[in-house]
């Protein structure tokens, strides 16, 4: 059972960095069954985008979709009260958004596949959802993402710039993250059963995904209310 000081030491985690790594948070077994209901969609949808270019905004190779359409084929149990209602997860929220103060608001899945190279450096925050483009930062986003199999240096686990959440949302706007000569991020090695919480205005990116093997994971996404 999670006590309240560890939720502490996590909420400081988030507060410095801009993320916490949760590790063990879900039974191995569990992910596997996500990720085995998930296989046979994450072949579709890639057959698909292949059909139609893979023109999907996010750089060769990297594929994105909302899984809310396919929900009703995924089993009850992990699903539900280990991914979507994690309590340890909903604890963390409280502390960084709020009791009460945040709400669901999209579940993608997004896959790596083989021969994707470097996104760019990016925040997932969106200008309307800033309080203050240019004002000191106030958190109103959060992502916890859930790898379905282990991440390494080789097969595009995300990079992420420890900090950088704190900048305001205009920083990576009005100057381009590419002319700056010396950036030293934090590689994500995560292994199954590991998860992240991560502050939408921290700058990060994916990297390429060197093996024969799609690298999926789950993008849950909550707002301030």
């Amino acid at each position: 059972m999670t006590t309240p000081q560890q939720l502490t030491r996590w909420e400081r985690e988030f507060q410095l960095n801009g993320f916490v790594v949760l590790r063990n948070l879900i039974p191995v077994a569990s992910v596997q069954q996500l990720a085995e209901q998930l296989a046979p969609v994450i072949q579709a949808q890639w057959e698909q985008a292949q059909q139609d270019e893979f023109k999907q905004g996010r750089g060769a190779g990297r594929l994105a979709f909302d899984v809310g359409s396919f929900a009703r084929f995924m089993k009850a149990g992990p699903w539900e009260q280990e991914y979507l209602s994690n309590p340890v997860v909903h604890a963390l929220l409280d502390r960084v958004l709020g009791a009460g103060g945040w709400r669901t608001h999209w579940t993608n899945v997004e896959v790596c596949f083989p021969g994707s190279r470097y996104m760019g450096w990016h925040s997932d925050q969106t200008p309307d959802e800033t309080p203050d483009m240019d004002g000191p930062h106030q958190t109103v986003r959060v992502t916890f993402n859930i790898p379905l199999i282990d991440f390494g240096w080789a097969n595009g686990a995300m990079e992420i710039l420890p900090g950088s959440h704190l900048l305001p949302r205009s920083f990576s706007i009005t100057q381009p993250i590419q002319e700056i000569a010396h950036i030293y991020p934090h590689r994500l090695e995560l292994r199954l059963g590991d998860a992240i919480v991560r502050d939408g205005n921290g700058l990060h990116r994916g990297t390429p995904n060197l093996t024969d093997v799609p690298r999926p994971m789950l993008d849950h996404t909550y707002r301030r209310s």
